[in-house]
């Protein structure tokens, strides 16, 4: 993101089109750069250029952005984005428009046709928005799901993984499109064929998404879910159980009894338990309902 705003100051600039704001933007962007570079002078004078093309910034001064710290300085980062805005403003509609489209192309069942469509994109976005830009990254987790979706499950993994170790560098581990990649990550992981690598995924990121988004929160609990999915996938029922018993703990305790959901998790614990092993069904049962289990001892009784 910050070689493309660079490369898009450098543009307004060079062909006389830059307002005022344009002007201070893209000088406050290369004052806070400047303080950064502090010793590094090949990396200074190279600053002072009036690049036009984000590569050639990133050919240039990329090393010195991440060594130095400016990559991640979220004061940098910010000035990066108003520039863009106010060089472009309608660059960011026109990306989330193509990938809207293709999203709805892959939904409408041509799952290669949004793949290739969203790597026309991707390659538009690094060129014009650079390769740390948010819509960029976006773009290519989207391309990693439909990727995914055509039938390469493996290709999707490897391009999440890669994916996740940018968002880490760029956005920070408790950002919300790190935690989404990583979610992604764990479902291709189990759809590719390691369900046990995806449940220990979930575990992972189920630790992190309370301390981040809290318990209560639907996306929580969604992930305890999905933990319980892939736990039973990789053939460990009890420990399914136990996860969709602590969604139900949280289901019963947050929007109440009557919830689609609630029943939902109830009936999913109960089939759980029966398919996995008859013998655990009574005690989640007796847990889940136990005034109708209770009814349906003392009339045992009675029968006996």
């Amino acid at each position: 993101m910050i070689v493309a705003a660079l490369a898009a100051g450098a543009s307004a600039v060079v062909s006389g089109t830059a307002t005022d704001a344009n002007k201070d933007g893209y000088d406050l962007l290369k004052a806070l750069i400047r303080r950064r570079f502090t010793g590094r002078e090949d990396a200074r004078r190279e600053l002072e250029a009036d690049q036009t093309e984000p590569g050639i910034w990133q050919t240039r001064i990329g090393q010195d952005l991440r060594a130095s710290g400016a990559a991640t300085d979220q004061q940098i980062l910010a000035a990066a984005r108003e520039l863009l805005a106010a060089t472009d403003p309608g660059q960011a509609t026109k990306m989330t428009t193509r990938r809207n489209l293709a999203y709805l192309q892959g939904q409408a069942g041509d799952s290669s046709g949004a793949v290739a469509a969203l790597e026309r994109l991707l390659q538009d976005s690094l060129r014009v928005l650079g390769p740390d830009h948010p819509d960029t990254l976006t773009t290519r987790r989207n391309l990693a799901y439909w990727r995914g979706q055509a039938g390469d499950p493996g290709g999707a993994v490897a391009a999440l993984e890669r994916l996740l170790q940018d968002s880490l560098r760029v956005l920070g581990p408790d950002h919300p499109d790190t935690l989404t990649t990583r979610r992604n990550l764990a479902c291709w992981r189990g759809y590719a064929g390691d369900p046990g690598g995806a449940a220990t995924a979930f575990k992972r990121l189920l630790r992190d998404e309370r301390r981040v988004l809290g318990r209560d929160h639907p996306v929580t609990l969604n992930a305890h879910l999905n933990l319980a999915y892939w736990r039973r996938q990789a053939r460990d029922p009890d420990g399914a159980v136990t996860a969709y018993e602590y969604v139900l703990d949280d289901q019963l305790r947050v929007p109440g009894h009557d919830r689609t959901d609630t029943l939902t998790t109830r009936n999913n614990i109960a089939c759980r338990q029966v398919l996995a092993a008859r013998h655990w069904a009574g005690r989640v049962l007796s847990r889940l309902y136990p005034r109708a289990v209770a009814r349906l001892l003392t009339r045992t009784r009675r029968i006996h």
